[in-house]
């Protein structure tokens, strides 16, 4: 995603700034991204420019490929630094009464460990403070559960559950906050 959005950047001929150090380099920031094999809908960059958001929403669609598009650009006069401060995302998934029936179990329970393999070691890890809330919406599941310092990956979450169908699951929202106080990033960019 890195190298599309800074040629997608550059062919748009959006003037970026640049780090001051030994080996200058594109002040892009990222927000935390959907784990790898998720489709999103929400991925937040904050670009580094002296030039005003005025027409550069459809200068970057305009050369954007790969189905990657700007719903916006806004001007902010500082990083609001999203790579900090998003603490939960929603993802959606069709709807099966299982899937349905398994979220309702987890989240009923205290305790809900999860199993997988990492760098050749099994870890074992209780990720029930990571699951915020989940709903049932016309034919889809929506879960909200944690990302950024302290992240549950879906797919993860769903092979415990004994569901592998993470090519089906889409990044839908990325919040700020805890789970008493969720704060969508779009209302808090947008200054809601």
């Amino acid at each position: 995603m890195l190298k599309h959005i800074q040629r997608t950047l550059r062919r748009a001929e959006i003037q970026m700034n640049f780090s001051l150090g030994f080996n200058p380099h594109e002040l892009l920031f990222f927000a935390p991204a959907a784990p790898t094999g998720v489709a999103s809908l929400v991925e937040y960059v904050t670009v580094g420019s002296n030039m005003t958001a005025e027409g550069l929403t459809e200068k970057f669609n305009a050369v954007s490929i790969g189905g990657v598009i700007a719903e916006y650009i806004l001007h902010k006069e500082v990083n609001p630094n999203l790579a900090a401060k998003a603490t939960y995302a929603e993802y959606e998934m069709p709807y099966s009464k299982e899937l349905f029936d398994a979220l309702t179990t987890a989240f009923s329970k205290e305790n809900f460990e999860i199993s997988y393999e990492q760098k050749g070691n099994i870890i074992v890890k209780d990720v029930r403070d990571m699951m915020c809330s989940f709903e049932h919406c016309e034919d889809k599941i929506k879960i909200i559960i944690a990302i950024g310092s302290k992240t549950l990956r879906p797919d993860r979450l769903l092979l415990a559950l004994g569901f592998d169908i993470i090519s089906e699951v889409v990044k839908t929202k990325l919040f700020m906050g805890d789970q008493k106080n969720l704060i969508d990033v779009d209302d808090f960019l947008h200054g809601v």
